[in-house]
């Protein structure tokens, strides 16, 4: 499965619809649409608006896409959590499952 391509249609479907969010004054979340810690950067054409729900699928996406990413995950739907932002039944198995995904590649490649 090509995450990488699911990920980019995933962001210019949330892309289209960002004028509409923003409009919509729910609680929306600043999403870098390329990581800065995989060289991107604070300009507007990298950051995109999105929903709690779709700020945590985006970042599963690219943990599917980029094991490293993982750590990302569990970082963010921890946040979450900590917030006390409410959890789906979906975004609770991401949590899970990236926890997994983390320990996985932390094993393979530890902190030096």
């Amino acid at each position: 499965m090509n995450y990488v391509r699911i990920y980019e249609a995933f962001i210019a479907d949330r892309r289209a619809r960002e004028a509409d969010l923003l409009a919509s004054g729910v609680y929306v979340e600043r999403h870098h649409i390329k990581p800065r810690s995989m060289g991107g950067g604070d300009k507007a054409e990298n950051i995109i608006a999105l929903t709690p729900e779709d700020h945590i699928r985006a970042h599963g996406l690219l943990g599917a896409a980029f094991p490293v990413m993982w750590t990302a995950v569990t970082y963010l739907a921890g946040r979450h959590e900590h917030l006390k932002l409410p959890a789906t039944k979906r975004e609770r198995a991401l949590y899970a499952l990236a926890k997994k995904k983390q320990a996985h590649h932390m094993r393979q490649h530890p902190p030096m």
